[in-house]
């Protein structure tokens, strides 16, 4: 994928991931929900200690009755069992008095706890029931996507990176940062010769004048840019296969004789040498042509 391909691309992945977080995070929610509120443990015996009436801290007017009970006779810890187990605050205060009025102290009441969790427990009749399974697999589906999406937003911005640091590395780096001594390139080190370098004009009917077409089939190919060892990729819209036999983006060959490289950096053949308007044909046949394949 090219570094254009990236950019255009990462600000609507990064939306589908932020909205796909979003969905998988509810039905994740909403799963959970269904399984808390599914399994249920009944207790027969439980010693009503006494009742409550509690207001919303949001709502003054809106109240809920509370019933604290000892869930079995040899308990001594006093839990609160609701009317409604979500703690909804739906009633009003003569509502509330009214239901508690149910519970007499030190009654006996058949209460029900949560299973997974033990501070839920209400004294209305509470079933079992079977979670749908639609919620996990929507949950599972929207889990695996959104990981899909994550790791390709992380590609991208590997590959945006990588752009970045290469555009650093062009501006402040010396000529060295090609390849030739710094240890990016795998072939050995050659003298590099610097100054006097090919001029703009020149430059360019180097790489005109050995241009060839993209390979045709690109992940088969083997070309390989000898200054950034990178393949070719649809954003190189000019290749160049020097008379020496080595590959070149005619863009990073530009840069090259810019910044004062005047001869190729894996064999050190002089540029000049290539260059039409410079050198005669008995001179371009002194260099090994017999290697030199265009795909």
């Amino acid at each position: 994928m090219s570094r254009g391909c990236a950019q255009y691309s990462f600000f609507p992945i990064l939306v589908f991931s932020t909205v796909g977080f979003i969905l998988t995070s509810l039905l994740w929610v909403r799963y959970s929900d269904e399984l808390l509120f599914s399994q249920w443990s009944e207790f027969p015996s439980c010693t009503v200690v006494d009742t409550q009436v509690q207001s919303s801290t949001t709502d003054p007017d809106q109240y809920r009755s509370v019933v604290n009970v000892l869930l079995t006779p040899s308990s001594s810890t006093i839990s609160e069992a609701l009317r409604y187990v979500n703690g909804v605050y739906n009633q009003t205060q003569e509502q509330a008095e009214a239901y508690n009025e149910r519970f007499l102290p030190s009654s006996v009441i058949t209460c029900y706890r949560n299973r997974f969790s033990v501070n839920l427990v209400s004294v209305e009749e509470m079933k079992n029931t079977d979670v749908d399974a639609s919620y996990l697999v929507s949950a599972i589906v929207a889990t695996v996507v959104l990981a899909v999406l994550v790791g390709v937003l992380l590609v991208l911005m590997i590959r945006l990176r990588g752009g970045h640091a290469d555009e650093s590395r062009d501006q402040n780096f010396p000529l060295d940062s090609f390849g030739i001594e710094s240890g990016h390139n795998t072939h050995e080190s050659y003298p590099v010769k610097r100054g006097g370098g090919l001029s703009h004009e020149k430059a360019h009917e180097l790489c005109d004048a050995y241009r060839v077409d993209p390979p045709k089939d690109v992940e088969g190919d083997e070309w390989v840019c000898a200054i950034c060892l990178e393949q070719y990729e649809f954003e190189h819209k000019s290749l160049v296969l020097l008379p020496c036999a080595h590959k070149y983006h005619g863009k990073c060959l530009r840069r090259w004789i810019r910044k004062g490289g005047n001869c190729c950096c894996l064999c050190n053949a002089p540029l000049e040498d290539f260059v039409p308007s410079l050198t005669s044909q008995s001179a371009l046949k002194s260099h090994d042509l017999t290697s030199v394949v265009v795909s």
